[in-house]
């Protein structure tokens, strides 16, 4: 075997290593464990060696998942979405509880608990962004909510869907009834009141995109 081909399998096998580990940690965090690194080498059928080799410490790997998860739930997001501001946050919701179902990891602050950002709405940003430019949108056509600014509605709607998450997790909602129930919640919270209705009665009901694969 020539010396070109051995650094192409050891990279090859870098590779397979790194995304078993990805795979495994976020199966991990999305059941809402905490694991440690030697749980998460067990899980990857590798050693903690060699999981050392990649990751010095669960930061570093945790920072890896939440640039990966940032891209999917961007790329996601920043699909467009339709003017009004009701249909559009109504969109906007379904297309984020479908990320959620997709990657459950998401809503376990123990994978942000490591990353280098204090600020919760910081460590939302891939969903924040999108979802702030929906409530300016509200904002400008004068159905925001009265009494809350853009800032707060962004943390409680985080919290909202952390508590949907949990009851999902903790088995006493199915996903689609946890989804149904936060996607009323926030219309309800920062809209105003007929708006809210309007949505929430299906007046306005956006097909949600294709699941997107692990």
């Amino acid at each position: 075997m020539s010396e070109k081909t051995r650094r192409r399998t050891r990279r090859s096998d870098a590779e397979a290593n790194v995304a078993r580990i990805h795979a495994v940690t976020l199966d991990l965090l999305g059941r809402g464990r905490d694991p440690s690194m030697a749980e998460i080498a067990a899980a990857a059928g590798l050693s903690r060696q060699t999981l050392y080799s990649h990751y010095p410490g669960r930061p570093a790997l945790y920072e890896a998942l939440v640039a990966y998860l940032v891209a999917e739930v961007a790329g996601a997001l920043d699909d467009e979405l339709p003017a009004d501001p009701a249909a559009g946050l109504e969109a906007w919701l379904i297309r984020a509880w479908q990320l959620i179902d997709d990657y459950p990891a998401l809503l376990n602050p123990g994978l942000f608990a490591g990353v280098r950002r204090t600020d919760v709405v910081a460590e939302h940003e891939p969903i924040t962004g999108g979802l702030r430019r929906q409530l300016d949108n509200a904002a400008e056509h004068g159905v925001l909510a009265a009494g809350a600014s853009p800032e707060w509605l962004v943390a409680a709607v985080i919290a909202l869907g952390h508590a949907a998450g949990q009851e999902v997790a903790a088995g006493r909602m199915s996903s689609a009834a946890a989804g149904a129930a936060f996607r009323t919640g926030v219309l309800r919270l920062c809209l105003e009141e007929a708006a809210a209705t309007d949505a929430a009665a299906g007046r306005s009901a956006p097909s949600p995109p294709p699941s997107r694969p692990r």
